[in-house]
């Protein structure tokens, strides 16, 4: 699906049942639709983060994982069957700056950190990725084991 307004409604095993806006499929308890979300580290086992526009509408000015889609927040629910990418690359993508207004590298410690310090300057859908798949992109993507990817 190419329309940014619009989110693929799924069932239960990802099979696609519908079309929503964006707005709405988040609304009312929230309808289940397709997320993703990107994790990228660099050879250091850093993680780049973006923060998101302060002209977003939902979560402007927090801290998120690179790159995702369908993050919401401000009273909305989220319901998502969220596939996770993780990659590894030195470089640094293009700053879309109708999208994020900054972005930085963290590592594992830091980051865990920050979050247990200040949790308010983190999306919530960040903080329940990094709860969720902390073993795998985070524990096991230790600086040792990206440096001999």
């Amino acid at each position: 699906m190419s329309d940014p307004n619009h989110v693929v409604l799924v069932d239960y095993e990802d099979n696609p049942i519908g079309i929503m806006e964006k707005l709405e499929a988040h609304q009312n308890g929230g309808h289940l639709h397709r997320a993703f979300s990107v994790q990228l580290f660099d050879r250091q086992g850093r993680l780049l983060l973006q923060q998101r526009a302060g002209e977003k509408y939902h979560c402007p000015g927090l801290w998120t994982n690179t790159c995702c889609r369908a993050e919401f927040d401000n009273g909305l629910t989220e319901y998502e069957f969220d596939r996770v990418f993780v990659g590894i690359t030195d470089s640094a993508p293009s700053l879309n700056r109708d999208e994020a207004q900054d972005r930085k590298r963290i590592s594992r410690d830091d980051l865990e950190k920050d979050i247990a310090e200040n949790s308010d300057r983190y999306t919530p859908r960040f903080l329940i990725l990094i709860r969720e798949h902390k073993q795998h992109f985070l524990s096991r993507l230790s600086h040792q084991n990206i440096h001999n990817a």
